[in-house]
């Protein structure tokens, strides 16, 4: 059990963080005052055991806010539901995040002062994009941080069974898209984003994989949960 102030959670035996989540008041931390994920405090839960004086003492927060809009030909794909966040420059550890609403505003809350770059996430339609510098102050808001995206690439197809039919349910074959690494003396090989699946969906195998960039050459790799050959 790990006791949190007036909190207890139940936990398998095993190696934890604390992370305790602020909001547009209080700023977000990992236990004993660490930012980001890389700096926290790991320790050791054991089975049937208590680890107590796991507290935090919360600062207040600052918060980011701004608008996300697309780039490229009409009509533009939307812009709702994609995730922007507060990465520490020092670590690279995200801090905070939000989602876009369907005008593209975003609030990023429960932030600790210090700069910021801001990052909005590849999605199906939109490449990554970042902006750096954000300042925040302690219960103030840092407004007007606004990133301009710009369309991503997709591959699209369909696969089916051989010899007809499904393959029983959306998902229970994947498409992903590999790049090459290059590794010196003629040597490399195909590295696959397995964070990015193109969801084979019934009813007729019809598949799309987002989020690529101009330009560059990919392969696609079909890869199900075991029942169906790879290739």
């Amino acid at each position: 059990f790990l006791h949190l102030a007036e909190a207890i959670i139940a936990l398998e035996e095993g190696d934890y963080t604390v992370w305790f989540s602020g909001n547009s008041g209080w700023a977000s931390e990992y236990y004993e005052n660490a930012l980001g994920l890389s700096s926290a405090t790991v320790f050791f839960v054991e089975a049937d055991g208590v680890r107590s004086g796991v507290d935090a003492e919360l600062g207040r927060a600052g918060w980011i806010t701004g608008t996300v809009s697309g780039s490229g030909p009409l009509p533009l794909p939307s812009v709702e539901g994609l995730t922007v966040a507060a990465v520490d420059p020092a670590t690279g550890d995200q801090i905070g995040w939000a989602t876009t609403t369907a005008s593209g505003d975003y609030t990023i809350e429960g932030l600790p002062p210090g700069t910021y770059d801001v990052r909005v996430d590849r999605s199906l339609n939109w490449l990554e994009a970042w902006r750096s510098g954000a300042v925040v102050v302690a219960e103030t808001e840092t407004p007007d941080i606004d990133l301009t995206l710009q369309p991503a690439c997709k591959i699209t197809g369909y696969v089916t069974p051989e010899g007809g039919g499904t393959f029983g349910f959306d998902g229970a074959v994947n498409a992903y898209a590999g790049v090459w690494i290059d590794e010196g003396d003629g040597g490399g090989r195909w590295e696959f984003d397995w964070q990015n699946p193109g969801v084979v969906r019934l009813p007729d195998g019809y598949y799309e994989i987002g989020g690529l960039e101009p330009g560059v050459q990919y392969v696609v790799g079909f890869y199900s949960d075991g029942q169906w050959a790879r290739e």
